[in-house]
């Protein structure tokens, strides 16, 4: 422990059970002192007088010349007292505003064991789980009962790599199972905290992020996806081809690739307007999706042309064509009862790999070759690359 003077110098505070030795041994030199002769009585009543004085300061907890010793520096046992008392008191007013804070902000504040059980939280816990879900009075309930089945194990991984590595700070977002439809996405700092080798504990700092997920999830969706259909734009299709492809060098499977275009469009714009027009490409997209399986991947590439993505194929041509002519009569039959949409038909350019190209990108030019071929052919037809090339000698040409 530390005194302090007037003169801010820092001086020891000595402790009872000091003094009361230090006043054996001044007693004893003192009794040393009173037989041996010729030693002046006056000395030997100032060293009676310290050593009565440490002695009493020992057993009684004060101290006849608390006045001097605060001259020169030392505080008395009541003073140590008060210092300590005012200390902790600021400690505790600082901890229970950054308490406070947390709570203010939402966020919620857990202490972990090492193997992930919760041994105490701040009310923001209680907030943040909801009242549909226990929260234990004790802890010892691993933090993972919380979290959804699919999170516990990124959850329980991360959990382990602090304990057992020491990062500083690691981040993490999943989801509570808060047993509701709704999502609940919580935001996670987590750091080991080692006070001694025998109390390591993990502390976390948890915050509600469920609309900021959203947003960005919408943000991220609308990028990726076109606005009035809401099937992949251009660049998810690509994204998904190179998979497709990936996996298919792997395990020798085939790619197939539709380029297809709604016949007339056009002219259905210019009669009955652009608003039925959009909800005609709305409506073949959903005909379409429809006739697809889960694995394939229907994509707008623009105006009135979408992309088909059929992935492991057995059979390129003969898979490919049975699929095109599939959704060519599911359209037919679902647009039949007349009106504006009762004529549209479809033409559909096919190309495969590994037969006709090796890359995405020359899969689908070879695809649009194909459809403008099938459009040269008056239309309402599907047209695969790898025949017309070889009955047209390899000169096949793009429309752009």
């Amino acid at each position: 422990m530390t005194c302090i003077n007037d003169k801010n110098r820092h001086l020891p505070y000595i402790e009872p059970t000091i003094r009361t030795i230090v006043g054996f041994l001044v007693t004893s030199v003192g009794l040393l002192l009173y037989f041996y002769p010729g030693e002046s009585t006056l000395w030997l009543g100032m060293l009676f007088f310290i050593s009565l004085n440490l002695f009493q300061s020992g057993f009684t907890r004060w101290c006849m010349m608390e006045k001097l010793l605060k001259r020169i520096g030392l505080r008395c046992e009541l003073d140590e007292i008060r210092q300590l008392s005012e200390r902790l008191h600021e400690s505790s007013a600082l901890q229970q505003g950054y308490i406070d804070t947390l709570n203010l902000l939402n966020e919620a504040v857990l202490e972990l064991s090492p193997d992930g059980e919760i041994l105490s939280f701040s009310d923001g816990w209680r907030r943040l789980v909801g009242e549909a879900m226990p929260v234990s009075e004790t802890g010892r309930i691993p933090l993972t009962d919380y979290v959804k089945p699919d999170d516990r194990h990124i959850l329980s991984d991360m959990l382990e790599h602090i304990a057992s590595n020491g990062e500083h700070v690691l981040r993490i977002r999943f989801q509570l199972d808060k047993q509701a439809t709704d999502e609940h996405w919580v935001e996670g700092q987590f750091m080991l905290d080692r006070h001694e080798e025998t109390r390591v504990r993990i502390k976390g700092v948890l915050r509600d992020v469920t609309e900021t997920y959203q947003r960005e999830r919408h943000i991220q969706h609308m990028a990726m996806h076109d606005r009035l259909t809401g099937l992949p734009n251009r660049g998810l299709l690509e994204s998904h081809m190179e998979r497709a492809l990936s996996h298919a060098k792997r395990h020798k499977f085939h790619v197939g690739v539709l380029f297809i275009d709604l016949d007339h469009f056009k002219q259905i714009n210019d009669t009955y307007g652009h608003k039925c027009g959009d909800q005609m490409l709305v409506r073949v997209s959903e005909i379409l999706v429809q006739k697809l399986r889960k694995s394939d991947t229907l994509a707008r590439w623009g105006g009135d042309e979408f992309v088909a993505l059929l992935p492991d194929l057995t059979d390129s041509t003969e898979g490919i064509r049975t699929v095109a002519i599939n959704l060519m009569t599911a359209l037919e039959n679902a647009l039949h009862e007349g009106g504006p949409t009762s004529g549209v038909t479809l033409s559909i350019g096919a190309a495969s790999y590994p037969g006709d190209a090796d890359n995405s990108e020359a899969l689908l030019a070879q695809a649009d070759k194909a459809l403008y071929f099938a459009k040269s052919q008056g239309r309402n037809n599907v047209q695969i690359y790898s025949e017309i090339n070889k009955s047209q000698r390899g000169k096949l040409y793009s429309h752009g």
